[in-house]
């Protein structure tokens, strides 16, 4: 079995601290592992198309290790106690997990290499574990490492106990003024984080933005984001379309401006 991880989780902070051991009671590994095995069986394309993926995480692994000079521990899904559910995605399904050996707690996202079927979506993945893996902000969603084996491809998140802004918005119709003001606060601080990296995120809504232990906003889903600078201003049309800036749709070329435009329309909403 192949695998490779860009960082070893070591850090205990307040923010990724352990969660109790009854909360691993939902999910077994050897069950996850029968699930994901009862995919259906990929075509040489979409094996191609994985590949792309997988060949850009052994390349970027190798780099990170001839870079520091140190030998990274190579993951497996066996290396981790599989938890509940969090959440489900285009290509796979996102679980709370615990590291066995030092009690760790992350979020695994597990991606369906069947799934990957076009060069474009593989391209577009390696952009976002490209982006978020050398992101390190308060207010933006940890991407610690990742790994493969022979039809997954794993990325271990930061895990936020708080889950989607969204859900909570759904929940209390209105936030408090006070409450809201912090969360307009910290998503400011991420995005200007964000844009000092000539970093674009293009998809700022409440369904990609959790809430980490304490309430601490996270943004995260980098899938959509983009480089970009005033001499490269890119013209892709994407994210979702009630959160859409009009430079985005008139096809002119778009900056970093475009994730504001997303900010308005999320501070309205609250």
């Amino acid at each position: 079995m192949k695998s490779s991880s860009r960082s070893i989780l070591q850090n205990r902070n307040v923010e990724n601290r352990p969660i109790p051991s009854e909360y691993f009671s939902t999910v077994d590994s050897k069950k996850h592992n029968e699930e994901n095995r009862k995919q259906p069986g990929a075509s040489s394309s979409s094996y191609s198309n994985a590949d792309l993926i997988t060949n850009h995480l052994n390349e970027t692994s190798a780099a990170s290790k001839s870079t520091t000079g140190s030998s990274q521990r190579q993951w497996t899904i066996n290396d981790f106690e599989i938890g509940a559910p969090l959440g489900r995605g285009r290509f796979g399904h996102v679980y709370c997990v615990r590291e066995k050996k030092s009690k760790y707690i992350v979020a695994l996202k597990a991606i369906i290499k069947d799934q990957i079927s076009t060069p474009r979506l593989a391209k577009q993945l390696i952009s976002e574990i490209s982006i978020q893996s050398r992101l390190k902000h308060p207010n933006i969603l940890r991407l610690y490492g990742f790994f493969h084996d022979e039809q997954r491809i794993f990325l271990l998140l930061e895990y936020a106990p708080g889950g989607e802004l969204y859900r909570r918005m759904q929940k209390e119709k209105v936030l408090q003024e006070n409450e809201a003001a912090g969360f307009v606060y910290q998503l400011c601080n991420a995005l200007s984080y964000l844009h000092s990296k000539q970093i674009i995120h293009r998809d700022i809504k409440p369904e990609n933005i959790l809430i980490g232990v304490y309430g601490i906003l996270k943004l995260a889903d980098f899938g959509w984001s983009a480089e970009s600078s005033e001499a490269n201003k890119r013209t892709t049309l994407c994210g979702t379309l009630d959160y859409l800036a009009p430079e985005m749709l008139n096809g002119n070329g778009y900056d970093e401006k475009i994730d504001l435009w997303c900010l308005g329309v999320f501070t309205y909403e609250m």
